[in-house]
Formats: structure tokens, C-alpha cells, sequence
């Protein structure tokens, strides 16, 4: 379950109760730049289990890719 709210630039989402996070959230931050809009989204994943960081890093990196390709 999560809980997404407004920003002074977008948004937050961030974990309320998980089984399988001990950390999860995704900001999303939307600015003018002159030329246009700039988004920038970070975001920060824990599993609940042991899993090294590298393989962390590719899946959220695959899952990405693909979460922009759909925009």
C-alpha cells in the first residue's frame, strides 16, 4: 500500500505497510526549464529480503526503462 502526495515541484509516493518492502518511494519532479518541462523521477527500493544491491539496481533499471517507454 501506498500514499502519494503533492510536492512543491510533484509528487511523493512512498510505502505505507509492505510485506515484501522494508524501503519504497518514487518522486516524481516536474520544472519548467525554459525550453520546455523537465521531469526527473528518483526512486529508492529495499526488499524485505536479502538480495545483493546489483541485482537490486538491474531489475529496478529494467522496470524503469520500461515504466518511461510507456509515458
Amino acid at each position: 500500500e501506498t500514499r502519494r502526495c503533492p510536492t512543491a515541484h510533484g509528487w511523493r509516493e512512498t510505502m505505507v505497510a509492505s510485506n515484501d518492502f522494508v524501503e519504497y518511494w518514487n518522486e516524481w519532479i516536474v520544472e519548467d526549464d525554459g525550453d520546455g518541462t523537465q521531469i526527473t523521477f528518483r526512486t529508492r527500493s529495499m526488499p524485505n529480503v536479502a538480495v545483493p544491491e546489483a541485482l537490486i539496481q538491474a531489475e529496478t533499471r529494467r522496470v524503469l526503462a520500461r515504466l518511461l517507454h510507456n509515458l
